[in-house]
């Protein structure tokens, strides 16, 4: 009996480690990320969905340079760093967080990006943007 037992707790622990191993936070991270290269260019936006941001609008075109530098057409949002294959966005003279920008999808120089307010604004939107240059 206490084998039966024993077996039994043995299969249910068993079963609950792969139950959490599969529910763990990294589901949530996208299966492309973002990269100096392929960040680095001239972006024209395409379209936009879920826009809370009212400077993001189709034709706009941003910018990403090699040295850190951006301009995407929120004037403070001027400089940038790749953390986790995400691109933030931040403020040079404060170096005040700005935008997060995460890739959901790539196809030839067309990118789809979810964008995340930072602080205290929770605004997002999300993009498909061809690269110009």
């Amino acid at each position: 009996m206490k084998r039966i037992l024993f077996s039994r707790l043995s299969i249910l622990a068993l079963l609950s480690v792969l139950f959490m191993a599969s529910c763990s936070d990294d589901d949530d991270d996208p299966k492309v990320s973002f990269t100096q290269e392929k960040i680095v260019g001239t972006w024209e936006i395409k379209s936009v969905s879920n826009n809370e941001f009212n400077w993001i609008k189709s034709g706009a075109i941003a910018r990403f340079n090699s040295d850190g530098t951006c301009s995407t057409g929120f004037s403070m949002e001027d400089s940038y760093k790749i953390k986790g294959g995400k691109v933030h966005t931040f403020c040079s003279d404060n170096d005040e967080p700005m935008f997060v920008y995460t890739l959901q999808s790539e196809n030839d120089n067309m990118i789809t990006v979810k964008m995340d307010g930072t602080l205290d604004d929770n605004r997002s939107c999300k993009f498909t943007a061809q690269k110009i240059n």
